[in-house]
């Protein structure tokens, strides 16, 4: 898995465009990753092996997260410049991609509204999309959203589309900040 995992990294830092995942890659991935855990938890700490798993967990952890981040970015700009999410997601990433666009649409509506000569408040276009996009400055525990859906666990700089009146108590509490999409 290790090498599949630094193909795939590998293939999206080099590539422009999203590179297609193979199916059950991410359950893959943690499946590896939870076995890893396993094993290290049954070594001796100060051990070789137990040093070695510790370092390639570590390189897995950063490739993970740049993967991610990477796929990340580009899914939100080809979805804000297409109107749709890419047709190379993951099934999860099709899920959360498709919380996105709402938003996305939103603010099409709005600078199309503009154009035309009409301004729009920041609380109907809330009210439209219905969700806010947020961007948590420390981690929190999975909370329930209003529309009853799990959501989280949040870690520090994580990225999610919430209910608005989630997104806004989070955002009072000092939990997250709204992230606002600009047109480049």
């Amino acid at each position: 898995m290790y090498q599949k995992l630094y193909k795939a990294w590998r293939d999206e830092v080099l590539e422009r465009e999203l590179r297609p995942l193979p199916d059950g890659f991410y359950i893959e991935l943690s499946g590896y990753i939870k076995e890893l855990k396993r094993r290290l938890g049954r070594l001796n700490e100060g051990t070789i092996d137990a040093r070695l798993l510790e370092r390639e967990m570590e390189n897995i952890v950063k490739m993970v997260e740049d993967l991610m981040r990477i796929r990340r970015e580009k899914i939100i700009l080809s979805t804000f410049r297409g109107g749709q999410p890419p047709d190379k997601l993951t099934r999860e990433e099709s899920e959360l991609a498709g919380d996105v666009l709402p938003i996305l649409k939103a603010y099409g509506e709005m600078v199309k509204g503009l154009t035309g000569g009409r301004a729009e408040g920041e609380e109907t276009r809330e009210v439209k999309a219905k969700r806010i996009l947020v961007r948590f400055i420390r981690e929190i525990p999975a909370i329930v959203g209003s529309d009853l859906k799990m959501y989280g666990p949040f870690r520090q700089e994580d990225i999610a589309s919430l209910p608005a009146e989630n997104a806004k108590a989070l955002i009072e509490q000092g939990v997250a900040v709204k992230i606002k999409v600009e047109d480049r």
